[in-house]
Formats: structure tokens, C-alpha cells, sequence
């Protein structure tokens, strides 16, 4: 038990909710030195998410299935381009990889536009695979 080594009875008690964690969401890990190191990157979030809660007590902070990844991680597996969607090479000098797109005629549109009004936009839902 890692209370035994350290101890620390913090670490123990995230070592709880990171048992709990690793049943809800249904978390697996290779090794004992991966399944420390995620409960290490658990403990940093589960601190986090208190700082956080402490700063705005309205909105509610706590543990997700991303609380075993780092901030770098979440970021490069759940931000950005998917994986073989990297920029090409530039184009007509550029550099982003990309040609320009057409310039369309925009004179006759409203200033703004409300797509909830046209029943066009959903709730939030969780987009992840």
C-alpha cells in the first residue's frame, strides 16, 4: 500500500478514488510503474480540480475519465488534428499547407445569425470515440 511507503494518508485517499476511478471508467494498466505514474498524474488533477473549484464554487469540478492523463496528453489525443491529417506543404506560398479559399460575396447577409433560432444547433453532447 503506498500509505506504508510514504506515508502520506492524502496519497492514500487518492489512491481510493483512483481505485474508484479505474472502475467507473473502466481503466487499465500495463504495469505497476504505469499504474503508478497514473495515480500520480490523478493526485496533480484531483488537486487541480479542488484549486479550481476553490476559484469559481459555482461551477462544479471533479473527476472525469480524462483524470489520468496530463495536460500535454489530453491535448495531443483530444485537441487539434487527428492523427494523418497533418498540414501538407505549402502552397502558392503560404505556408499553411492549405490553397486560399474563394472570397465569396458577403454584401447581402445579415450581420449576425442565430442558428438556435432555426432549430439548427443541439445540446452539448460528449464527442469523444
Amino acid at each position: 500500500m503506498i500509505y506504508e511507503v510514504t506515508g502520506n494518508r492524502k496519497l492514500v485517499g487518492a489512491e481510493r478514488r483512483f481505485v474508484r476511478f479505474m472502475r467507473e471508467y473502466g481503466k487499465e494498466y500495463s504495469s505497476r510503474e504505469e499504474y503508478a505514474h497514473r495515480l500520480g498524474v490523478f493526485a496533480r488533477n484531483l488537486v487541480k480540480a479542488a484549486e479550481h473549484q476553490a476559484l469559481d464554487p459555482t461551477a462544479v469540478h471533479g473527476v472525469t475519465p480524462f483524470m489520468d492523463l496530463t495536460q500535454e496528453e489530453f491535448e495531443s489525443m483530444y485537441l487539434g488534428l487527428r492523427p494523418g491529417n497533418e498540414a501538407r506543404e505549402p502552397v502558392n506560398g503560404l505556408g499553411s499547407g492549405f490553397e486560399e479559399a474563394p472570397r465569396l460575396d458577403v454584401s447581402g447577409l445579415h450581420e449576425s445569425f442565430d442558428w438556435r433560432e432555426e432549430g439548427a444547433v443541439t445540446d452539448v453532447k460528449m464527442q469523444v470515440c
